[in-house]
């Protein structure tokens, strides 16, 4: 591994790119740290639930920061972030799982006695409140922000056509796909996705590497990322090729 420090290039929206660049300075000395979000989140128009939902349902911190309904009552989240965010709303936010399948696990065999809503994004993930619904509990759904495309900003252009490694984390099956299209130049390439899909969607990055976090939450990727640092060894369990 070379000994200059890498570059990293983080393409999640803004909030969530700071909260994961303040996790991994914990862990590692950064090198330079570009943030171009491929996403923006947007609010959108909805209805609250109705009154006789008694509780959310929470898979990203978006959704609290965007719902226009009442902020109390139990809330079911995925991740730290979504919950702490949930709690600081008003909720009483319950960690129920780092992903979303791990969420649907904790639901089925913790059945709340109340109707649910599960407020997400237009674009979404894991399929939740339909198997929630197969399982026999009362769901309902609401979308109530968008998560829209951008491109590239020409600093995160002009990082990847560097000679400095670049670390590239990727979260989503979306966010890497939007990336794929845009990702040129001759910097060392180091790619990390979140899950086996994630890397599938971004078969088309030529990377230098390609690792799979052993996990598919946050803290397995800010494991795997930090492993990649010339002061860190790579995270064990990590499944990739260099």
């Amino acid at each position: 591994m070379t000994e200059q420090t890498p570059a990293l290039l983080l393409t999640r929206p803004k909030a969530a790119s700071e909260a994961f660049a303040a996790e991994l300075a914990q862990r590692v000395a950064l090198g330079p740290v570009i943030m171009s979000p491929v996403l923006e989140i947007v609010g959108l128009s909805h209805a609250p639930g109705k009154p006789d939902i008694a509780g959310v349902i929470l898979t990203s911190a978006n959704a609290v920061a965007h719902y226009r309904g009442s902020m109390s009552g139990p809330a079911f989240c995925v991740g730290p972030r979504t919950t702490h965010a949930a709690r600081e709303a008003g909720f009483d936010a319950v960690q129920a799982g780092e992903t979303a399948d791990a969420l649907v696990d904790y639901l089925t065999s913790h059945i709340p006695s109340v109707p649910l809503l599960h407020l997400h994004g237009r674009h979404t993930r894991g399929d939740v409140a339909n198997r929630l619904r197969q399982a026999g509990l009362d769901v309902q759904e609401r979308e109530v922000y968008d998560q829209r495309p951008r491109p590239l900003s020409p600093e995160a252009h002009a990082l990847l056509d560097g000679e400095r490694p670049v670390i590239l984390p990727l979260f989503s099956t979306r966010s890497a796909r939007l990336v794929c299209q845009e990702v040129h130049g001759h910097a060392p390439l180091w790619v990390v996705a979140m899950s086996e899909a994630v890397r599938d969607a971004a078969a088309g990055v030529e990377g230098e590497r390609m690792i799979v976090a052993p996990r598919p939450d946050g803290a397995a990727m800010c494991a795997a990322v930090s492993g990649l640092y010339p002061t860190n060894r790579p995270v064990e369990g990590g499944r990739g090729n260099a």
